[in-house]
């Protein structure tokens, strides 16, 4: 019996062949292991961030230090007009409160009063209500870290920067805010998450996600409606007529809905829908206004529109939101209330960051 040899040359062929698939597949598993515990990094870098942010509006905003709308005022549905009209975080914490066990939330009462009473003073709860209170910082947390992920994807979608560039939007982003923690509510760092995630669903066009998401919005503050400025000064142009029309009238179906409903139910507080202080402001400015705060404003401005022919259409148009907040603040708005301009941040973080990008790549 003749035992015919196996050729060498398949056999060299098959080595070869399984050689390169073994380390295509080797390659691909080091720069997916890499690039995954590249992300899990920055992520990681971005919750610490996002908790240094919250710590810092906790400690500096003076949360819950107004009389006219106490923690507790919020929650009970007493609070002074117009503070009572937003009702989003506290019906979130009525829900917490009605979800969790009294057992469970009288411990943590009792220990919070125990091992945290600085954060029971400084951030005005009583310590009945410690357990919420906590949890009302747990939504500023979540806020953040939505804003934190808005801020990237803006970067992406809308400036149309690389991944990787865009991955550094948030740092900006977050380090924009505490400037604006003179003055804080409980209401405000789920305003800002709310407000950018609108803004952004717009430019999308994901309308259905987008509607649902500015009922929420109008809960939480009634001068959400200025939104709608910034729709149709994008889509003016870009929409017919009847749609035009259409999207409008839902906004103030929704906004009037919700607007007229609160009105009825919280019509025998105390206070007035809307505070004037254009007196208060007007002395401040004269009092403040020098060749310094008008350097800072004009090196501002420069910043935000530097490249502006470049800029991406949808933000040079969004930023017809800084009109009417600068009326707001002006008129309703308290001295040094900065907090007042967190609906129009996103955008002048984005345009920020492409001026950034722009005068970077016009070096190099």
């Amino acid at each position: 019996m003749n035992l015919q040899p196996i050729p060498e040359e398949p056999l060299r062929s098959h080595k070869k062949f399984y050689y390169k698939l073994s380390s295509t597949i080797n390659a691909f598993y080091d720069a997916f292991y890499k690039r995954w515990l590249l992300n899990v990094a920055i992520a990681l870098l971005y919750v610490l961030l996002c908790v240094f942010i919250c710590l810092l509006f906790v400690l500096n905003s003076n949360t819950n230090g107004n009389h006219e709308q106490t923690f507790r005022d919020m929650l009970d549905g007493t609070a002074f007009k117009p503070y009572v009209y937003r009702v989003l975080v506290p019906m979130l914490l009525r829900c917490v409160n009605l979800l969790s066990p009294h057992s469970i939330e009288n411990f943590a009462n009792l220990e919070l009063s125990k091992y945290f009473p600085y954060f029971i003073d400084h951030y005005h709860v009583d310590p009945d209500l410690a357990y919420l209170g906590v949890w009302s910082v747990v939504f500023y947390l979540i806020s953040l870290l939505i804003y934190c992920r808005l801020l990237y994807l803006g970067g992406y979608h809308i400036v149309g920067l690389p991944r990787a560039q865009a991955a550094i939007t948030p740092l900006l982003g977050l380090l924009m805010l505490p400037p604006f923690f003179r003055q804080g509510y409980i209401y405000d760092l789920p305003q800002l998450a709310l407000f950018s995630a609108c803004l952004y669903l717009m430019f999308r066009q994901k309308w259905g996600l987008y509607f649902l998401l500015f009922a929420l919005l109008c809960l939480n503050k009634e001068t959400s409606i200025i939104i709608l400025f910034v729709y149709l000064a994008t889509y003016v142009d870009k929409h017919a007529s009847r749609s035009l029309f259409i999207v409008s009238l839902l906004h103030l179906f929704i906004y009037g809905t919700i607007r007229l409903l609160l009105e009825q139910v919280f019509q025998n507080n105390h206070g007035v829908s809307m505070q004037i202080h254009i007196i208060d402001q007007v002395k401040i400015f004269l009092e403040l206004w020098n060749f310094g705060a008008l350097s800072q404003l004009i090196a501002a401005l420069f910043i935000i529109t530097y490249n502006w022919k470049n800029k991406p259409v949808f933000l040079r148009r969004s930023l017809i939101l800084a009109a009417p907040l600068t009326l707001l603040f002006m008129v309703g708005g308290s001295p040094g209330e900065y907090r007042v301009f967190y609906e129009v941040v996103y955008v002048v973080t984005l345009l920020t960051f492409h001026s950034i990008t722009a005068a970077w790549q016009s070096r190099v």
